[in-house]
C-alpha cells in the first residue's frame, strides 16, 4: 500500500524501500500540516510524528497524552493514521 501511494504522490513507479519510507513521511508532514492549520483555533498541541512501520510495533508519546485512531480503506490498500494530541490547559 504505501508502495503504491507513494508512487502515486511521485508520478512514477517507486521500489527502492529508503524512497518508499521518505515519501510516507512525506505524506504523514501532509496530514499533520494540514491538522495543525485547521485546528489552529482550538488551542490543541500539536507535534509533527514520527512514522511507525511493521507488524508488533509499540508507539509511545513523550508530551501528548489523548489519542484517536483513524483506519482507511482504498483500492491500494488498508492504511492507518494515528493522532495523539494534548488538549489545552485550562486557564
Amino acid at each position: 500500500m504505501a508502495r503504491e501511494a507513494v508512487s502515486r504522490l511521485a508520478g512514477e513507479r517507486i521500489d527502492n524501500p529508503a524512497e518508499i519510507a521518505d515519501g510516507v513521511g512525506e505524506m504523514v508532514n501532509m496530514i499533520a500540516g494540514n491538522a495543525k492549520a485547521a485546528l489552529q483555533q482550538f488551542e490543541i498541541s500539536l507535534s509533527f510524528p514520527h512514522t511507525v512501520r511493521g507488524k508488533g510495533h509499540e508507539m509511545a508519546f513523550h508530551r501528548h497524552f489523548e489519542m484517536e485512531k483513524l483506519y482507511f480503506a482504498s483500492e491500494i490498500g488498508k492504511a492507518a493514521v494515528i493522532v495523539a494530541y494534548s488538549l489545552p490547559a485550562v486557564k
